[in-house]
């Protein structure tokens, strides 16, 4: 997220699997896709300028659309998963750019 937006916790009761045994990495990486769509959420909202948006990550924030809270937006359709090994190619910058000049 560019600028300064305040750093959200995660929410604790965003688990993957049975809460007695939960499953450890796929919830660390559910709950920080959780908490980074609420921090784009609330950057979105205080900058009220901005008519569209993408996001661009390694970490598949389409993810969080399954937990969301009611005022963060959902993330799936402005989503642009990047290869961690790899980062940004030009074909995600192409997805990038057709998803910023889409009527959506």
């Amino acid at each position: 997220v560019l600028g300064l937006t305040a750093v959200l916790e995660p929410r604790e009761e965003v688990i993957v699997g049975p809460a007695a045994a939960p499953e450890r990495e796929p919830t660390l990486r559910l709950r920080w896709a959780e908490r980074r769509a609420r921090e784009i959420s609330s950057w979105l909202r205080e900058h009220t300028t901005v008519q569209r948006w993408v996001a661009l990550d390694d970490l598949d924030l389409g993810r969080a659309d399954e937990v969301r809270l009611p005022d963060t937006l959902w993330m799936a359709p402005s989503m642009v998963l990047t290869t961690p090994d790899i980062g940004l190619t030009m074909s995600n910058a192409r997805k990038a750019i057709e998803l910023l000049l889409s009527e959506q």
